[in-house]
């Protein structure tokens, strides 16, 4: 699978979301739910839709889809917030 470029002015909100339904596009290939990526990583779906309202990911959630999706598909520095890092 290829990663989704998305534009520069894409909002932290959008992009957090595009990428953890892409995440779960991987997880689960025919429907792509959110809560098969939460399950995988022992989580509640809300905890991924506060991270979308949010527009970033806590820096150790992130980490470990770094380590389980590589950084083809996550970016952590947009994802944690570049300030953060």
């Amino acid at each position: 699978m290829k990663p989704i470029n998305p534009p520069d002015d894409i909002s932290s909100s959008d992009y957090v979301s595009q990428t953890l339904r892409l995440l779960a596009l991987i997880v689960d290939p025919k429907l792509g739910r959110l809560a098969m990526l939460a399950d995988e990583f022992e989580l509640h779906v809300s905890t991924l839709q506060m991270w979308i309202k949010n527009g970033r990911i806590p820096r150790k959630p992130c980490r470990r889809l770094l380590k389980r999706f590589g950084r083809k598909f996550v970016d952590l520095d947009r994802l944690v917030g570049g300030a953060d890092v």
